[in-house]
């Protein structure tokens, strides 16, 4: 299991790419 070593990158990662969708999404919306 070393993918739990980056962990961190991983989530900070998948947080970006919410936030990314949610900012897209709302752009799209406006």
């Amino acid at each position: 299991m070393k993918a739990m070593k980056f962990r961190p990158f991983s989530e900070y990662l998948a947080v970006g790419v919410s936030v990314f969708a949610v900012v897209s999404f709302l752009i799209i919306w406006l």
